[in-house]
């Protein structure tokens, strides 16, 4: 038998004397820790995660408050015909450009620059292979201009043809193509437009709302008539940062709803009372607003790690009202009145469980 605490008797006693006082303030309590838990953002960017300390994080904030997000939100259009394909990017990219929150919309690449200056990045090889042609090609000019060489491995009477000085395996090695130009896949039948976002991808809020938008505007921008079929889909890291929350959130529920029902039913095999189930369940469900009501309010966020701890505390936390409400029955049974009995198992159980 559990000795009984002398101040937990009159805590015991002092809330049933005020028993509907105390509900009506847990309830309010329950229900403001309710309000914050529905603000309480996930953060699900992998830098939260390491300390602040970290030059990796400190680089990457720097680079953030300079340039901004690097993330992209990917339009993929795809067709049979890569003119359409063209056309049709021709016509987003202005309307997508146009949105306030679009830093860059990008579905070609600024060849022109490389082009006034392609000489610079040529790589050392064919740099070499160039002044090796020009310098055969000038020994060649030079001989045949020199009246005193005599070439003796040749007939006199033939007469021996130049070497020819060319660069097109280079020229079209080098020739700008559909390919260096667009984003596009092998077989030309899908070409991708990177839209560039102001907010970070980890703000689930914005990306969230941003993809709304783009994708309402994709909506509202048909491809110019007479063009074939046209399939959007979306992709790149941004959106796959939406989908990563969505599963994550997904997970958490799928967990904590499979854990209740399990819970619930084990209890009720076990008490076979609906009752007892109500009495465990409501202080539970309160604690847990309150906890990460709490939460919200002195941490303010979740992270992919943290969030999981809905899951983990219902867990752990079902088991003091499974033993309160355990020792209140024993007293019961053994014929006490419900006060005495309630008093009991907080006086007796109630040490351990705090």
């Amino acid at each position: 038998m559990y000795k009984p605490s002398p101040r937990l008797a009159a805590f015991s006693r002092f809330v049933l004397a005020r028993a509907p006082w105390v509900f009506l303030a847990a309830l309010a309590l329950s229900i403001g820790g309710g309000i914050l838990v529905r603000r309480l953002p996930l953060e699900t960017d992998i830098a939260e995660l390491l300390p602040d300390s970290y030059i990796s994080v400190r680089t990457l904030r720097q680079i953030y408050n300079e340039i901004g997000g690097f993330n992209s939100l990917q339009i993929l259009l795809e067709g049979p015909d890569f003119e359409a394909l063209k056309r049709y990017a021709d016509r987003l990219a202005p309307v997508l450009q146009s949105h306030p929150q679009v830093k860059l919309v990008e579905y070609k690449k600024n060849v022109e620059f490389y082009r006034r200056n392609a000489l610079l990045y040529l790589p050392l090889k064919d740099l070499q292979s160039i002044h090796d042609r020009l310098r055969r090609r000038i020994q060649q000019e030079k001989l045949k201009h020199n009246p005193l060489y005599v070439d003796l491995d040749e007939d006199e009477d033939e007469e021996e043809a130049p070497e020819s000085l060319t660069f097109e395996d280079l020229e079209k090695k080098y020739q700008v193509t559909d390919d260096k130009i667009y984003y596009v896949n092998p077989e030309h039948t899908i070409l991708v437009i990177n839209v560039y976002p102001e907010g970070k991808k980890s703000d689930v809020a914005f990306a969230r709302r941003f993809y709304a938008d783009i994708r309402e505007r994709v909506r509202n921008t048909p491809p110019p008539p007479g063009s074939p079929p046209i399939q959007v889909e979306y992709g790149g890291n941004f959106k796959n940062k939406i989908d990563e929350y969505l599963v994550i959130i997904r997970d958490v529920k799928s967990s904590v709803a499979s854990g209740l029902i399990l819970v619930c039913l084990l209890i009720l095999a076990y008490f076979r009372r609906w009752t007892a189930l109500a009495v465990i369940a409501v202080p539970l469900v309160m604690s847990l607003s309150w906890t990460f009501g709490l939460a919200e309010w002195v941490v303010g966020r979740l992270n992919t790690m943290t969030v999981f701890l809905f899951a983990i505390l219902f867990g752990l936390g079902i088991d003091y009202g499974i033993h309160l409400y355990a020792r209140y029955r024993e007293f019961r049974r053994r014929g006490r009145p419900l006060e005495a009995s309630l008093q009991g198992a907080v006086a007796s159980t109630g040490r351990a469980l705090i």
